[in-house]
């Protein structure tokens, strides 16, 4: 079997800038990729087979984080190995991603809120997903539907309504 994914090894085949660069880049795929499979996952069709269980932490906890139906896990796996074919990517800058990522995961459904209460109101701040804004999707199943950043909810207009 050929592999075609992009992984890279040794270090040096990419300049020392694009290892520092492909982080930023996976997240910025990831939560692109993240919010589209999001928002699929919440309509009727695939919301009972893929997202109900989840959707069951209502205040959710950091152990929701990774609390979710096996059909899900698949999605969430797919994107990662998407990431890895569209990406070039060094084994140790796939790991500092992983770890950013299950950190912010942990983040977003610890039931506490560590940015400042301005945060959704500042120029910088409203385009980060907090910990806040994600309990809002948990407590109405709807809206705030990104991973990292408000960037897909603000551009599709699926903010929940009184979240600044």
């Amino acid at each position: 079997m050929l592999d075609a994914s992009l992984i890279y090894y040794p270090a040096s085949v990419y300049p020392e800038w694009w290892f520092w660069l492909s982080i930023p880049a996976m997240l910025i795929l990831h939560d692109t990729l993240f919010y589209w499979l999001h928002r699929a996952m919440h309509t009727r069709w695939l919301f009972n087979v893929t997202h109900k269980v989840h959707h069951q932490s209502v205040h959710p906890t950091a152990f929701a984080a990774y609390s979710f139906h096996p059909t899900e896990a698949i999605g969430e796996a797919l994107i990662v190995v998407a990431i890895l074919y569209l990406i070039p990517v060094h084994p140790v800058a796939f790991l500092i991603f992983q770890t950013i990522s299950t950190a912010y995961n942990v983040y977003g459904h610890c039931g506490r809120e560590f940015y400042p209460e301005r945060t959704p109101s500042h120029w910088l701040g409203r385009w980060i997903n907090t910990s806040t804004a994600h309990a809002i999707h948990h407590s109405t199943g709807h809206y705030n539907y990104g991973f990292y950043s408000m960037g897909w909810d603000r551009l599709m207009k699926t903010v929940a309504p009184g979240y600044k």
